[in-house]
Protein backbone atom coordinates (compact mmCIF):
# COMPACT_ATOMS: atom_id res chain seq x y z
CA UNK A 1 0.00 0.00 0.00
CA UNK A 2 1.38 3.41 -1.00
CA UNK A 3 2.18 5.83 1.79
CA UNK A 4 1.14 9.48 1.73
CA UNK A 5 3.95 12.03 1.99
CA UNK A 6 3.41 15.63 3.03
CA UNK A 7 5.29 18.04 0.79
CA UNK A 8 5.90 21.76 1.25
CA UNK A 9 6.00 23.27 -2.28
CA UNK A 10 8.25 26.17 -3.19
CA UNK A 11 8.55 26.23 -7.01
CA UNK A 12 6.88 25.07 -10.20
CA UNK A 13 7.70 24.97 -13.89
CA UNK A 14 6.21 24.09 -17.26
CA UNK A 15 8.39 22.61 -19.98
CA UNK A 16 7.30 22.32 -23.63
CA UNK A 17 8.39 19.03 -25.21
CA UNK A 18 7.67 17.43 -28.58
CA UNK A 19 5.17 15.13 -26.83
CA UNK A 20 3.39 17.97 -25.04
CA UNK A 21 3.57 19.88 -21.78
CA UNK A 22 5.45 18.61 -18.76
CA UNK A 23 4.48 20.12 -15.41
CA UNK A 24 6.79 19.97 -12.39
CA UNK A 25 6.24 21.04 -8.79
CA UNK A 26 9.28 21.15 -6.50
CA UNK A 27 9.19 20.86 -2.75
CA UNK A 28 10.55 19.27 0.38
CA UNK A 29 9.20 16.44 2.48
CA UNK A 30 10.14 15.67 6.07
CA UNK A 31 10.26 11.96 5.20
CA UNK A 32 11.93 12.09 1.75
CA UNK A 33 13.85 15.36 1.56
CA UNK A 34 13.77 17.26 -1.76
CA UNK A 35 11.07 16.05 -4.18
CA UNK A 36 9.87 16.75 -7.71
CA UNK A 37 6.25 16.00 -8.62
CA UNK A 38 5.92 15.57 -12.38
CA UNK A 39 3.03 15.13 -14.80
CA UNK A 40 3.42 14.59 -18.52
CA UNK A 41 0.98 15.11 -21.35
CA UNK A 42 -0.46 18.27 -19.78
CA UNK A 43 -2.20 20.93 -21.85
CA UNK A 44 -2.27 24.72 -21.74
CA UNK A 45 -5.75 26.22 -21.97
CA UNK A 46 -7.49 29.54 -22.44
CA UNK A 47 -11.01 30.58 -23.42
CA UNK A 48 -12.57 32.43 -26.36
CA UNK A 49 -15.94 34.04 -27.02
CA UNK A 50 -18.04 31.36 -28.78
CA UNK A 51 -20.07 33.85 -30.84
CA UNK A 52 -16.94 35.73 -32.00
CA UNK A 53 -15.53 32.44 -33.32
CA UNK A 54 -18.64 31.61 -35.34
CA UNK A 55 -17.71 31.38 -39.01
CA UNK A 56 -13.98 31.47 -38.23
CA UNK A 57 -13.41 27.71 -38.13
CA UNK A 58 -10.72 28.04 -40.80
CA UNK A 59 -8.76 30.42 -38.57
CA UNK A 60 -9.16 28.14 -35.54
CA UNK A 61 -8.22 24.99 -37.44
CA UNK A 62 -5.08 26.76 -38.67
CA UNK A 63 -3.80 27.19 -35.12
CA UNK A 64 -1.01 24.78 -34.22
CA UNK A 65 -1.94 21.93 -31.89
CA UNK A 66 -5.35 23.29 -30.87
CA UNK A 67 -8.35 21.35 -29.64
CA UNK A 68 -11.57 23.36 -29.22
CA UNK A 69 -14.13 22.23 -26.67
CA UNK A 70 -17.55 23.74 -26.08
CA UNK A 71 -18.13 24.13 -22.33
CA UNK A 72 -20.94 25.33 -20.11
CA UNK A 73 -18.86 28.35 -19.02
CA UNK A 74 -19.46 32.07 -19.38
CA UNK A 75 -17.46 35.31 -19.35
CA UNK A 76 -18.27 37.85 -16.65
CA UNK A 77 -20.67 39.63 -19.01
CA UNK A 78 -22.60 36.39 -19.68
CA UNK A 79 -21.13 35.49 -23.09
CA UNK A 80 -20.63 31.76 -23.71
CA UNK A 81 -17.00 30.73 -24.03
CA UNK A 82 -15.18 27.73 -25.48
CA UNK A 83 -11.93 26.28 -24.23
CA UNK A 84 -8.92 26.02 -26.51
CA UNK A 85 -6.45 23.34 -25.38
CA UNK A 86 -2.83 23.22 -26.57
CA UNK A 87 -0.15 20.57 -26.12
CA UNK A 88 2.54 23.26 -25.89
CA UNK A 89 2.51 26.65 -24.19
CA UNK A 90 4.33 28.18 -27.14
CA UNK A 91 1.42 27.18 -29.41
CA UNK A 92 -1.06 28.78 -26.98
CA UNK A 93 0.91 32.04 -26.99
CA UNK A 94 1.06 32.10 -30.80
CA UNK A 95 -2.68 31.38 -30.97
CA UNK A 96 -3.51 34.18 -28.55
CA UNK A 97 -1.66 36.66 -30.79
CA UNK A 98 -3.24 35.33 -33.99
CA UNK A 99 -6.74 35.46 -32.51
CA UNK A 100 -6.23 39.02 -31.22
CA UNK A 101 -5.00 40.07 -34.67
CA UNK A 102 -8.31 38.74 -36.04
CA UNK A 103 -10.49 40.50 -33.46
CA UNK A 104 -11.16 37.50 -31.21
CA UNK A 105 -10.79 38.19 -27.50
CA UNK A 106 -9.24 35.52 -25.30
CA UNK A 107 -9.88 35.01 -21.60
CA UNK A 108 -7.35 33.79 -19.03
CA UNK A 109 -4.64 33.41 -21.69
CA UNK A 110 -2.23 35.15 -19.31
CA UNK A 111 -2.51 32.40 -16.68
CA UNK A 112 0.44 30.03 -16.90
CA UNK A 113 -0.51 26.32 -16.94
CA UNK A 114 1.45 25.51 -13.77
CA UNK A 115 -0.40 28.27 -11.91
CA UNK A 116 -3.76 27.11 -13.30
CA UNK A 117 -2.94 23.55 -12.18
CA UNK A 118 -2.43 24.76 -8.60
CA UNK A 119 -5.44 27.13 -8.62
CA UNK A 120 -7.86 24.50 -9.92
CA UNK A 121 -6.77 22.13 -7.14
CA UNK A 122 -6.76 24.84 -4.41
CA UNK A 123 -3.06 24.20 -3.76
CA UNK A 124 -1.14 26.87 -1.90
CA UNK A 125 2.06 25.55 -0.40
CA UNK A 126 1.29 22.16 1.13
CA UNK A 127 0.14 18.90 -0.45
CA UNK A 128 -0.29 15.28 0.41
CA UNK A 129 1.34 13.08 -2.25
CA UNK A 130 0.67 9.44 -3.02
CA UNK A 131 2.58 7.45 -5.62
CA UNK A 132 5.85 5.76 -6.34
CA UNK A 133 9.06 7.73 -6.62
CA UNK A 134 12.43 7.27 -8.28
CA UNK A 135 15.68 8.22 -6.58
CA UNK A 136 17.59 10.81 -8.58
CA UNK A 137 20.72 12.82 -7.83
CA UNK A 138 18.99 15.99 -6.58
CA UNK A 139 15.62 14.68 -5.38
CA UNK A 140 13.00 11.94 -5.34
CA UNK A 141 10.85 12.21 -8.49
CA UNK A 142 7.18 11.21 -8.49
CA UNK A 143 5.62 10.61 -11.93
CA UNK A 144 1.88 11.35 -12.18
CA UNK A 145 1.25 11.16 -8.42
CA UNK A 146 -2.12 11.62 -6.76
CA UNK A 147 -2.11 14.85 -4.76
CA UNK A 148 -4.43 16.63 -2.38
CA UNK A 149 -4.18 20.14 -0.98
CA UNK A 150 -3.40 20.53 2.72
CA UNK A 151 -4.62 23.53 4.70
CA UNK A 152 -1.48 23.82 6.80
CA UNK A 153 1.93 22.31 7.26
CA UNK A 154 2.46 19.96 10.18
CA UNK A 155 5.88 18.65 9.28
CA UNK A 156 9.45 18.94 10.42
CA UNK A 157 11.23 20.46 7.43
CA UNK A 158 14.04 22.97 7.60
CA UNK A 159 14.25 25.44 4.73
CA UNK A 160 17.06 27.82 3.78
CA UNK A 161 16.23 31.04 1.96
CA UNK A 162 18.48 33.22 -0.18
CA UNK A 163 17.30 36.72 -1.06
CA UNK A 164 19.06 38.75 -3.76
CA UNK A 165 18.47 42.49 -4.26
CA UNK A 166 19.94 44.42 -7.19
CA UNK A 167 19.66 48.22 -7.23
CA UNK A 168 20.06 49.86 -10.65
CA UNK A 169 19.44 53.08 -12.50
CA UNK A 170 16.70 52.22 -14.98
CA UNK A 171 17.70 54.94 -17.45
CA UNK A 172 21.45 54.31 -17.56
CA UNK A 173 21.53 50.58 -16.63
CA UNK A 174 24.12 51.46 -13.99
CA UNK A 175 24.32 49.01 -11.07
CA UNK A 176 24.41 50.71 -7.67
CA UNK A 177 24.55 47.65 -5.45
CA UNK A 178 23.96 43.93 -5.22
CA UNK A 179 23.01 42.49 -1.86
CA UNK A 180 22.36 38.97 -0.65
CA UNK A 181 20.92 37.62 2.56
CA UNK A 182 21.02 33.95 3.55
CA UNK A 183 18.78 32.68 6.34
CA UNK A 184 19.61 29.70 8.47
CA UNK A 185 17.27 26.69 8.30
CA UNK A 186 14.16 27.25 10.37
CA UNK A 187 11.30 25.09 11.60
CA UNK A 188 8.25 25.50 9.34
CA UNK A 189 5.69 23.91 11.64
CA UNK A 190 2.36 25.68 11.53
CA UNK A 191 2.83 27.33 8.14
CA UNK A 192 -0.47 28.16 6.54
Amino acid sequence: MAKDHKVFLFAEEWVDTQAGGRLRLFGRSATLGPVCLEWGDERAVFFVDRAACAGKERLLSGLSGVQRKELDLYALDGRSVDALYFRRLSDARDARTSLADNGIQSFEADIRPEHRFRMERFINSCVSVRGTWVEEKEYKRFYNPAIASLDSWQGDVSLTALSIDIETNERTSQIYSIGMSLSEPTETSGLV
